[in-house]
């Protein structure tokens, strides 16, 4: 694994770690809407990277959410992004 891909990952884990905060309400609120895009730095220098998150509901019963999460960074990776998925189960 290259440099870039671990860096990369490293900064899609920082992301998954913010969002695991969030409540399950946040993430209802983004069901059925565009994807949310976190762009940071400029696209011409080696720190920029961009994360978009897309929310679905997980199942049949829309209780449990998928959260979506990939990353690149403006070049050929946005062919192949490094990407992650986490599951939001509503509290009971």
């Amino acid at each position: 694994m290259n440099d870039k891909k671990k860096w990369l990952e490293k900064k899609l884990a920082e992301k998954v770690i913010e969002l695991k905060h969030k409540e399950y309400e946040y993430f209802l609120s983004l069901i059925d809407k565009e994807p949310l895009i976190f762009s940071h730095g400029n696209i011409n220098n080696d720190e920029f990277y961009q994360i978009e998150i897309n929310v679905f509901f997980e199942d049949k019963n829309k209780k449990d959410i998928l959260v979506t999460l990939s990353i690149d960074d403006g070049g050929w990776r946005a062919i192949c992004p490094v990407s992650t998925n986490i599951l939001i189960s509503k509290a009971e």
